[in-house]
């Protein structure tokens, strides 16, 4: 059902905005009466369907919460995405992340192990709305949460060889973070890419 509202949302957005792209045109090169013509029923279909867009546009956020949600929840939908978020309000990624309305997830840093390695993770979750996780996407796939909710301090995990992500999971999150990776000192067992 969601995703059927959310392309209704988008064709209608499309089509509208192709009208108006059309509309614009011949206002453009027609001259004359029917430029006018065209101008007064571009005015028109501009002011009435404005509030139709905005319409459109509401209901493709709104029938993408519950895909978001289900996100949340289903370590296989993690595993499998690496970046799919969405976020309305303030995002800001560099040194910390703070956002407002955060959907999704996002891949912070890419493990790539030689053999079994000892990782040092320190966090600092503030969670002021909404549901936010840290986990860890094994080479296998399978998924380790690290954190949920607010919180501070520090988690050694062992990672296995090969390729391992640290990624955070929102839905409808507000608030900031700061994550930091480093590797114990048994030597170069890993090498870590933050993105």
């Amino acid at each position: 059902m969601q995703f059927g509202l959310s392309i209704i949302a988008g064709i209608g957005i499309t089509i509208f905005v192709l009208i108006i792209i059309v509309l614009s045109i011949l206002s453009i090169f027609v001259k004359g009466i029917f430029a006018i013509f065209s101008s007064m029923i571009f005015i028109a279909f501009f002011i009435l369907l404005v509030p139709v867009l905005i319409f459109l546009i509401f209901l493709f956020i709104y029938s993408s919460k519950p895909t978001y949600k289900k996100l949340y929840e289903d370590d296989t939908l993690i595993a499998k995405h690496s970046q799919k978020t969405m976020c309305i309000g303030r995002f800001q990624k560099s040194p910390t992340f703070k956002f407002s309305k955060f959907y999704g997830i996002e891949t912070l840093y890419t493990i790539e192990a030689k053999e079994t390695s000892k990782i040092k993770i320190e966090y600092t979750f503030e969670v002021a709305k909404g549901k936010l996780k840290l986990v860890v996407v094994l080479p296998d796939k399978s998924v380790v949460n690290i954190i949920e909710g607010s919180a501070k301090g520090y988690k050694d995990i062992f990672i296995p060889q090969g390729k391992s992500d640290i990624r955070i999971v929102a839905f409808d999150a507000t608030g900031e973070i700061d994550v930091k990776i480093n590797e114990s000192q048994e030597g170069e067992k890993a090498e870590i890419t933050k993105y």
